[in-house]
This record gives structure tokens, sequence and C-alpha cells, in this order.
């Protein structure tokens, strides 16, 4: 039995063994359940205008019998400088770019509270940008799951966005918890309206304090956040395949 996992950046990540990988506890909690032995394939998404036919082919290519959607609320809500920079600034705007991801990667960097004056007065400065608006990503969402509905045969279940921890002013918290908003409720109701199985993300897991976010690096998971967003998204599909597929009473 094969996934297909339209995966997100968690699942790449070599800082962490092979066998503590998210994707690896969610195929585990999935053949504990269905007594079926499973084999996950990876391929991270990137929401372009591209993807639909991306996900197209992938599907036609390996012949999952469940696909898990990964969805992410970074794509709509991580207010970024250096994407400002970037789009608005020719010719040294890239160089700047550049610079501020090298210091926001940087561990120590990232959780100085010098870091954050710098990051405040910049964002205050030069302003801040989105990488695509949440109703685009609803939209383009939507048109995914529908041609992949296509296939009856395939069971399909989406992991929603969680909103991503970010310090920022209290000005950009709020317009990043409207664009989360619009994005969550939006692809959630698209699930609901097509009738394909959803995991809401839980704000109070999603919370730094909560332990599951890594320091200075809250867009990815500590250990402990690998294994619980794994067990979750495991329990997902195994109640999306066990529904599209009841035993057969005797």
């Amino acid at each position: 039995m094969k996934i297909l996992r339209l995966a997100l950046s968690h699942d790449l990540r070599t800082d962490i063994p092979q066998e503590e990988r998210q994707y690896v506890h969610a195929e585990r909690v999935l053949q504990e359940a269905t007594g079926s032995d499973w084999e996950t394939v990876l391929k991270p998404i990137w929401p372009t205008e591209r993807l639909p036919a991306l996900v197209e082919r992938w599907a036609s290519e390996e012949q999952p019998d469940l696909v898990l959607l990964c969805l992410a609320g970074y794509w709509a809500t991580f207010a970024s400088v250096a994407l400002r920079l970037e789009r608005n600034v020719p010719i040294v705007g890239g160089q700047l770019a550049r610079f501020a991801r090298r210091t926001a990667e940087t561990r120590m960097a990232a959780e100085s509270r010098f870091t954050e004056v710098v990051r405040d007065l910049a964002t205050r400065v030069a302003g801040v940008e989105y990488n695509f608006d949440p109703e685009e990503l609803v939209a383009l969402f939507e048109g995914i799951l529908r041609r992949l509905l296509q296939d009856e045969r395939l069971t399909i279940a989406v992991r929603g966005p969680g909103l991503t921890p970010q310090k920022t002013s209290r000005r950009l918290q709020l317009e990043r918890a409207r664009r989360y908003q619009t994005w969550e409720g939006g692809i959630r109701a698209v699930c609901e309206r097509l009738h394909v199985l959803y995991l809401q993300a839980d704000p109070l897991l999603e919370d730094l304090r909560s332990g599951v976010r890594l320091p200075g690096d809250p867009a990815h998971y500590t250990l402990d956040g690998t294994r619980v967003h794994g067990r979750l998204e495991g329990e997902l599909m195994a109640r999306a395949w066990q529904s599209a597929h009841p035993p057969v009473a005797h």
C-alpha cells in the first residue's frame, strides 16, 4: 500500500534520525491501525501555478492508495522583510534579503534580543510582504483536491495549516491572524464541501510554550513535536482509510 505525501520541509530535515521523522511516525500509526504495510512517497510542495499539474503527474506515476496533503500557514502568514526587499528594491534588495535570511537562520542570532530590535526596526522602516495571498491558496488547493477526487479509488486527507509563531509588532500579529483565518477557514470549508477528511491545527499545540516548536526556528518542530504531529497525521490517515474502506460484515 502506498501513501503519496504532499510534504512540507518538516519531512526533509537531516538533523533528526530517519526513524524519528514526521512521516515515518505517521506511516507507523497508519500501519498499526489498518494492519497493512504502507510505504510513503515524499513529494515536497510549494504553491505555485505549476503545482496542480505536478500533483496530477505524481498521482499518475506513483499510483498511490492514499494522498495526504500537508498545508503550511507560513505560505500566507510569515511577515517577511527580506521578501519585501527582494520584490521592491532593485539589485541591492536581493543582497540585503540574503543577508537577512542568513542572520535569521543562525540559531543564536534568531534568539537574541538585539536581533529582535533590528527586526522590529526593519519591519517599521521597510515594511513586510507575504509569499502568497490566502485567497489564492484556497483556490489553488481546491483545484488540486477536485483533480484528485476524479480518481474514485483514491483516499484523500488534508492536514490543515498552523499559524507559525513569529515575534513581531501587535499590528502585524493582528494582520497575520486575519490572513490565517482566511487561509485556514477557507480550505477547511473546501474540505467540508468536498467531503475530504481534514485535520485542523490545535492553536494550543502550535504555541511556542507547548514545546513542540524549535527555539529560534519556530517554523519547525522539536523531536517531541515531530512525534506528536506524526501521530496526529497517522490517525487522520487511518480515519480516512477506514471511512473509505469499512470492514465487510459477515
